[in-house]
């Protein structure tokens, strides 16, 4: 059985500039984004076992910080996990992917992304069987 994530993961289109006492600033584009943790591209990834401050703004100005550590980078792309998060970019979060939960996109993301496997696991870790029935 494969990782399964604790939060839905969705598309994002915003500037982060991460910071902290070991390297200078660095500018990434977001990509995705969750309750969890955000996704980041940059030529420059941000160093693994690192505490970030992380300031995002989206392509719709809405802004948002938190402090994240890098779980994982490769040539392209960063996935930083959210250490501490304040209530208000909490908020903006949940707002910006409750907005793509109620887009058509969203639909195709599912498709693309197999997100059902993600959900329908019990809180071991385990696949639930599960059926869908059409109503006469």
């Amino acid at each position: 059985m494969g990782y399964k994530r604790a939060h839905i993961r969705i598309p994002l289109q915003a500037y982060a500039t991460l910071s902290c006492r070991q390297s200078r600033r660095v500018k990434a584009q977001a990509v995705n984004i969750s309750a969890g943790g955000i996704g980041l591209s940059n030529d420059k990834p941000p160093l693994n076992n690192t505490e970030y401050h992380v300031q995002v703004t989206t392509n719709t100005g809405e802004c948002f910080t938190m402090l994240a550590s890098v779980v994982y980078r490769n040539r392209e792309l960063a996935g930083l996990k959210t250490i501490f998060i304040d209530r208000d970019s909490m908020r903006t979060i949940k707002k910006i992917v409750a907005r793509f939960e109620s887009s058509n996109e969203f639909i195709s993301h599912i498709e693309q992304q197999d997100i059902l496997n993600d959900w329908f696991v019990d809180d071991n870790g385990q696949k639930l069987d599960f059926g869908f029935e059409r109503p006469n």
